[in-house]
């Protein structure tokens, strides 16, 4: 699980509903909002369709260096 500040939380928010950006870069954010949440690795990578193994990692690259 991850904390995400408020500021990141809009940042991520913003760029999954614009729709500009790389397929990659929206499931990220997308997998770091549902983490902020709660959900578990698991549950997350279940909603789309990714390994939980990509969730962790998604989140440890987070923990190391932000946004």
């Amino acid at each position: 699980m991850v904390k995400l500040s408020d500021d990141e939380r809009q940042q991520l928010t913003e760029m999954t509903r614009k729709g500009v950006l790389s397929a990659r870069v929206m499931t990220r954010a997308r997998l770091l909002l549902l983490s902020d949440q709660g959900f578990l690795d698991r549950d997350v990578a279940e909603r789309h369709g990714v390994n939980a193994a990509t969730v962790a990692h998604t989140r440890r690259k987070y923990v190391e260096g932000g946004l």
